[in-house]
Formats: C-alpha cells, structure tokens, sequence
C-alpha cells in the first residue's frame, strides 16, 4: 500500500480512508465481536471493501466505482488494495469519459 491513501481506524472494527472530492474508501470486516465498548473483527472474519461518494446537495452516500460486495478478502491489507483498485479505476473511468466529445 502506498503512502498516498491515508487509512485510519474507524470505531466500527474497520478502516476509512478520506481522498479528495469526498470520497471515502472504507474496509470492513463481515463479522464483529464487541470488547467492552469497542467493536472488534471477528477470528476468521472475511472482509469487504467499498468506495463511496458524499453528495452534499442531497446529504446521501453513493457507491463510487465498481461493486465488489461479493469480493471477499482474508486481510484488512488485501480488501484495503482492493478499496483502492476500485478507486483507481473509476478515476480512470472519469477521466476516459471527460476527454470523451
């Protein structure tokens, strides 16, 4: 992973990586498991990645990229490479399109 996706430690056992424009990279595991008052990832949980997109016009998330729902990871590391592939290509995707006529 490289240095340019800022992941953090979110309060729901997963993490959350802010890019510009708002969007949101976010890995979650499927299972969690409470400690105290803190969530954890469950032993043997898979986990999933997603990107997002904040529109603050009508204050709602909505899916940024491909769906990768069905795409399951061992590792936090594996589904963070996979948040960002899925970034990745749909800032390709935006670009093809704008030099599009």
């Amino acid at each position: 992973m490289s240095n340019t996706f800022p992941w953090k430690r979110d309060a729901f056992a997963g993490f959350i990586c802010n890019m510009p424009n708002n969007v949101f990279l976010v890995v979650s595991p499927s299972r969690t498991v409470s400690r105290g008052l803190k969530l954890r990832a469950a032993n043997g949980s898979d986990w999933l990645a997603q990107c997002s997109i904040w529109n603050e016009s009508t204050r709602t998330m909505s899916r940024f990229g491909r769906d990768a729902w069905r795409e399951r990871s061992a590792t936090p590391d594996e589904a963070k490479r996979l948040a960002e592939s899925i970034y990745r290509e749909a800032l390709a995707a935006l670009t093809v399109e704008e030099k599009t006529p």
